[in-house]
């Protein structure tokens, strides 16, 4: 792409991103016709019928806003789980996605679990505008979108949702009308919303230079998805799951669910069994281990190679 033309792409993105479709308040939210509300997921949620205390703030504002609807919209809740932190598993060591605590959180509230729809296949933010365009929003002939996420979170979740709806796919650019509602921050620390909002501008600022201006058409999108980012291309989730647990900033995974006490009835439990040694550095002779010192030195440096390259099979939060 030339650089004028780049350049023109980008002042684009950022007028369409940062345009009047940010709403002010719950009540102007109520005023909206949407033929589906959306509700993004935040971590991993703490039992499988509760959320993190931020995300079931998203959820009761989409089930009030259902409520006070006189047609009902469709509420979709968003997300298979985080990338940050462990995910939460059921009694019989199924994971519980995000979407499906929040489908439950949004049921209690009394929803009509008949208007409740579930994504169950992204793992960020990218994932989240793209798989429910792409599994939900397109093939249900829902248009009008209202996107409900914190406040922390809504410039990223903007600059995300404007460029994988507004890519040209199976409907044309402009096919779709979003607003958005921001929620209280509910039960994070200023040192965790803080963490959170120094990689959300990064992120922000990657998506409006980099990422929109250079795939603006949702094949494009996919191919990105698919063969470039960590939590969706072969490369990346191969890599990924050879690497060591660890190594993220207390604070910020404490945002995230990581960390934080769980109610016993939430965690799965399983027979205690004698813990094998870390490795790499491995403290056991081969035999404790189970594994061979070359194969450790072959499999650390292979991750390593892997899981240390920017942009390329490597996960970072777009």
């Amino acid at each position: 792409m030339g650089t004028l033309r780049r350049a023109t792409v980008i002042a684009a993105v950022l007028l369409h991103t940062t345009g009047a479709t940010v709403l002010s308040s719950f009540d102007e939210a109520k005023l909206l016709r949407v033929d589906a509300i959306l509700v993004l997921g935040g971590g991993a949620p703490p039992a499988p019928d509760a959320q993190l205390p931020f995300v079931a703030a998203r959820c009761k504002a989409a089930a009030a806003l259902w409520k006070a609807a006189a047609k009902k919209p469709k509420i979709l809740t968003l997300s298979a789980g985080t990338a940050h932190v462990p995910q939460l598993l059921d009694a019989r060591g199924s994971v519980v996605f995000e979407a499906t605590a929040s489908a439950a959180v949004i049921i209690n509230e009394g929803v009509d679990a008949a208007d409740v729809f579930l994504e169950t296949t992204s793992f960020d933010t990218i994932g989240n505008a793209f798989y429910s365009r792409n599994d939900h929003c397109s093939l249900a002939g829902w248009r009008r979108l209202l996107v409900v996420t914190s406040e922390f979170h809504l410039a990223r979740t903007k600059a995300i949702f404007d460029w994988v709806y507004g890519a040209a796919g199976a409907e044309p650019s402009g096919a779709y009308e979003l607003s958005y509602l921001g929620t209280a921050d509910t039960g994070l620390t200023p040192a965790e919303v803080s963490a959170r909002k120094a990689r959300e501008d990064v992120s922000t600022r990657n998506v409006v230079s980099s990422l929109a201006p250079g795939h603006q058409k949702l094949s494009t999108v996919r191919e990105f998805l698919t063969t470039r980012h960590g939590l969706y291309s072969a490369k990346g989730l191969v890599a990924r799951a050879a690497r060591r647990a660890g190594g993220e900033d207390a604070v910020w995974a404490a945002s995230y669910g990581g960390g934080r006490p769980q109610p016993a009835a939430a965690v799965k439990t399983t027979p205690a069994t004698p813990a094998k040694p870390a490795c790499p550095p491995c403290e056991a002779t081969p035999a404790a281990c189970g594994y061979s010192f070359l194969t450790v030195l072959v499999a650390f440096a292979v991750g390593a190679f892997l899981g240390g390259r920017k942009d390329r099979g490597h996960y970072r939060t777009y």
